[in-house]
């Protein structure tokens, strides 16, 4: 059947409220992605130099 829109806002605010009721949890993946931007960054400086 077709996707039930106000199932889909419910389970997206689901998804919102959990990741803000961990906070510590966030911002580990956040400096994990930036440090894994770093690497990249680095081999790209070491591709091109």
């Amino acid at each position: 059947g077709f996707p039930n829109p106000s199932g889909q806002e419910f389970r997206r605010g689901g998804i919102i409220a959990g990741i803000a009721s961990q906070p510590n949890l966030l911002e580990e993946q956040r400096a994990e992605a930036h440090l894994r931007t770093l690497a990249y960054k680095k081999v790209v400086v070491k591709l091109y130099n």
